[in-house]
């Protein structure tokens, strides 16, 4: 039997495993600039929970050119990185034929 290989074109290949958080179900804490916090959870490689102000929103993954960005409820949530020093950030989803979202946090994982 033949095996089957995908073509993705450059520009819209899903993140790599590489650059998103770690997939388990623990709560990563990220420290934003307003003072705020942001906790999120990633049970598997296609969705995210995030708490935000006492509301926790699942999200499912979507295309992003680099980092790991899921959407849901709303709202958008884009990584950068694992572990101490890494980035989100957490925006008004305005939508998939919007270029641009409403920035509300920008967050890191504070260094241990």
């Amino acid at each position: 039997m033949a095996a089957l290989t995908a073509i993705v074109p450059a520009g819209c290949a899903r993140t790599t495993l590489n650059a998103a958080p770690q997939r388990d179900a623990s709560w990563v804490a990220y420290q934003c600039e307003s003072g705020r916090e942001v906790t999120a959870s990633y049970p598997d490689e296609s969705t995210a929970r995030v708490r935000y102000q006492g509301a926790t929103i699942a999200m499912n993954i979507a295309l992003s050119a680099s980092g790991a960005r899921y959407t849901g409820g709303g709202y958008e949530w884009w990584t950068r990185g694992s572990g101490p020093g890494s980035t989100g950030r957490l925006s008004r989803f305005a939508g998939p034929e919007q270029t641009a979202s409403e920035p509300l946090e920008e967050c890191s994982v504070p260094a241990r």
